[in-house]
C-alpha cells in the first residue's frame, strides 16, 4: 500500500515476530474495506465524488442508538445467538484515534465508539473469524473504535472495531432526513458470511 497513507515507525515487534503498524485514518478504512483505493486516484478518476463528501461535513456528530437485525448467517464456527443487538455509537473529535492524515481534505472521516455487544449474536466481540489486528502504542480499547466515512451527501460507510481486519461489522447506510440512517451491514471476513440490516437513531447532539 502507499506509504502516504500507512506508516511503519520502528516498534518493538510482537510476539509473532510481526511490527505493530501505526495507521493513519486513511490507511485504515483501506484496510476495512470502506475505500477500495486511495482518495487521491479517486479523485482523479471522479473529482466530483470526493467533492460531493467535502460538503456534508460531520453528520453523524452526536449520539445515536442502532439495532442491527442479523438475515443471514453460515458461521465459521457455532450458531448465532440471537437475531438481533442494539447498542449506542457516540460520534465526537475527542475520539479520535489517529493524526489528521492532510488526504482528509478531499474527504469527511468521523470518529467514534460504540457500545454494542455483539456477544448477544456471536458470544464474543467478533465474530469467529480468523482476524489480524492492527494494534500499536497508546491503543486503549479498540473493539470499541469508530471509523466513519462519507461516500456521499447522504451515504455513509462505518466501520466498527476497524483496526481488526476480519470478524467486525461493516455498515452501509443512506440518509432518511438528519436523524436516521438506514442500510445493511455485513461481516468483515470471508467465512461467515454474516448479514443484515439497521436503522440508526439520532439521541442527541
Amino acid at each position: 500500500m502507499n506509504e502516504s497513507f500507512i506508516s511503519a515507525p520502528q516498534l518493538k515487534r510482537g510476539p509473532l515476530g510481526s511490527p505493530p503498524m501505526r495507521f493513519t485514518s486513511l490507511g485504515l478504512l483501506l484496510l476495512a474495506g470502506l475505500l477500495t483505493q486511495p482518495p487521491t486516484l479517486a479523485a482523479q478518476q471522479n473529482p466530483n465524488a470526493l467533492h460531493r463528501s467535502r460538503i456534508a461535513c460531520c453528520p453523524l456528530l452526536g449520539k445515536w442508538e442502532a439495532t442491527l437485525i442479523l438475515d443471514s448467517a453460515h458461521l465459521y464456527q457455532g450458531v448465532p445467538r440471537d437475531s438481533s443487538v442494539s447498542g449506542e455509537l457516540e460520534f465526537r473529535d475527542k475520539y479520535r484515534f489517529f493524526p489528521r492524515d492532510p488526504s482528509e481534505d478531499s474527504v469527511t472521516i468521523e470518529f467514534g465508539r460504540h457500545h454494542i455487544d455483539f456477544r448477544r449474536l456471536w458470544g464474543e466481540p467478533l465474530a469467529p473469524e480468523p482476524s489480524t489486528a492492527i494494534i500499536g502504542p497508546g491503543t486503549k480499547d479498540p473493539l470499541t473504535e469508530v471509523l466513519a466515512f462519507d461516500i456521499s451527501m447522504d451515504s455513509i460507510a462505518i466501520s466498527l472495531s476497524p483496526r481488526f481486519t476480519h470478524g467486525a461489522v461493516a455498515l452501509l447506510g443512506s440518509f432518511d432526513g438528519d436523524s436516521v440512517l438506514r442500510g445493511t451491514w455485513t461481516v468483515r471476513g470471508n467465512r461467515s458470511r454474516a448479514l443484515g440490516h439497521f436503522t440508526m437513531r439520532r439521541r442527541g447532539r
